[in-house]
């Protein structure tokens, strides 16, 4: 969570000059990140599956990442991390939908509250 809290303000620091190289930059960084761990992990086997899917997760990550500096640029920070941060909404929706993946009426609640959450916040 810290680390996160961390994410959304250096990237609200470096992205009001120029989003393309702020996310090129990240995108290193996490790149670096990963070469660190990488010698600590048992040599990794190709799955193609999982390389599709990484593959789609990193593409996806890159357009929001750009879409959310682009909303930095544009808005309050305090207003566009907490939208941000809803994502889950849409995991939950595409897991039930696609996945069929189940969802208790307790948790539903917690999307309800969520979206009025988003109602809140934008006024």
């Amino acid at each position: 969570m810290v680390l996160w809290g961390f994410w959304a303000f250096f990237l609200k620091l470096a992205g009001n000059q120029n989003p393309y190289l702020t996310l090129t930059a990240s995108a290193i960084g996490s790149v670096l990140s990963v070469l660190c761990v990488f010698p600590f992990k048992p040599i990794w086997t190709v799955s193609y599956p999982i390389a599709f899917w990484g593959l789609a997760a990193g593409f996806a990550g890159t357009v929001g990442m750009f879409l959310f500096l682009a909303a930095l640029q544009r808005g309050k920070t305090p207003i566009v991390v907490t939208l941000t941060a809803l994502y889950p909404l849409v995991t939950i929706i595409l897991s039930v939908s696609i996945l069929r993946e189940t969802v208790t009426l307790k948790q539903w609640l917690g999307v309800a509250l969520a979206l009025v959450a988003i109602a809140l916040i934008a006024k």
